[in-house]
């Protein structure tokens, strides 16, 4: 059983609950929106970007699970070179890299929300706030950031 990272008691019981909630959520849509389309010929409106927005709010949420439990996907093209370069902080090293490209994410996604926000930019087919697509992102990648680093940093 793998040594548990988390910071603080229950947050990753938390972050669980949101992305199970908008899987489930987008799964329901979709089914919804399937039989409303072939059975009664009445398709839900703007499903589809329903599910766009799903599909992104469950893939950010769930980097934080992924950041803590280090379940990211890997590639061993340098792990011989890497190995030899920095030997045992190797994956201390890989892992405080990726805790910063998530910083960089979340932070342009935030500049971006914050910009959608100002300019009160929408969604083309419902009318949402776009800030309410990207500021939540951001706030995930942020979480995720947090996640990788706390791990990163307990493994040197």
């Amino acid at each position: 059983m793998q040594r548990r990272t988390a910071l603080v008691p229950g947050d990753l019981m938390v972050l669980r609950g949101i992305t199970a909630l908008l899987l489930f959520a987008m799964m329901a849509l979709t089914f919804i929106d399937v039989i409303g389309r072939y059975l009664l010929s009445a398709p839900v409106y703007g499903a589809a970007e329903m599910i766009q927005i799903l599909l992104a709010a469950t893939i950010f949420s769930g980097l934080g699970l992924v950041s803590d439990q280090d379940a990211h996907i890997t590639v061993d093209l340098f792990e011989a070179p890497l190995s030899r370069a920095f030997g045992q902080g190797r994956r201390a090293l890989i892992g405080i890299v990726s805790a910063l490209g998530l910083l960089v994410i979340g932070w342009q996604l935030g500049v971006i929300g914050l910009h959608a926000w100002q300019t009160e930019r929408t969604t083309l087919v419902l009318d949402w706030p776009q800030a309410l697509l990207s500021l939540p992102g951001a706030v995930f990648c942020l979480i995720a950031a947090v996640l990788q680093f706390n791990r990163s940093l307990r493994r040197s």
